[in-house]
């Protein structure tokens, strides 16, 4: 595996936190990181973006800072720090309009092909959602246990309004019901959509 390094431009130094070695984030810490080295010249931010990606046959990895946080990369552009993921479709694609956010259709944060970028609202992208919630008891989406009635029960969340699906015997049968129903109100769940196929 290829060890993270400092986002900043030139700076080769291993990766402490949030995309910066430990004397950048110590700067950010401080606030002034503006006094960080800017693109060198003779070099575009085209060339050093690139640089950092490790081109497969499906996703492209970005070897350079990744946020222990939240597993999205990030990249130094002048006197500012951006995710990866977004350069990257900025780069290929074009501007990203306002207020709207970059989905991986593939699910892989650290992906930074832009075949596997798109364009989509808060809410699509959250459609996009891959496994359970961080509080699931269960590990399946949408499935919870129903103590009073000793079944399992099943429901999708969309837009703020919660749909029920219904109660199952069986755990698996309600992990396929509420699929199903993801499938049905859903349109940018690329994830459901393999696995009910």
């Amino acid at each position: 595996m290829v060890p993270k390094t400092c986002s900043i431009p030139e700076c080769d130094r291993r990766h402490k936190a949030r995309g910066f070695c430990n004397s950048h984030y110590y700067h950010l810490l401080k606030g002034n990181l503006e006094m960080r080295p800017i693109t060198p010249p003779g070099r575009t931010v085209d060339e050093r973006f690139w640089e950092k990606v490790a081109k497969g046959p499906g996703c492209w990895t970005w070897t350079a800072a990744i946020s222990e946080d939240d597993g999205y990369g990030r990249f130094g552009i002048g006197q500012s720090v951006k995710l990866s993921h977004r350069v990257s479709y900025e780069l290929s694609v074009g501007t990203i309009p306002d207020g709207m956010e970059i989905d991986h259709k593939c699910r892989n944060r650290a992906c930074v092909n832009p075949k596997h970028l798109r364009v989509v609202t808060s809410q699509k992208n959250r459609e996009n959602h891959s496994g359970p919630q961080s509080n699931s008891k269960t590990g399946i989406r949408g499935v919870y246990w129903v103590a009073g009635k000793r079944k399992w029960g099943a429901s999708v969340n969309q837009k703020g309004r919660k749909y029920f699906v219904g109660y199952f015997n069986d755990i698996q049968d309600a992990a396929e019901a509420v699929l199903n129903r993801r499938n049905e109100l859903f349109t940018h769940n690329n994830i459901d959509r393999r696995l009910a196929s």
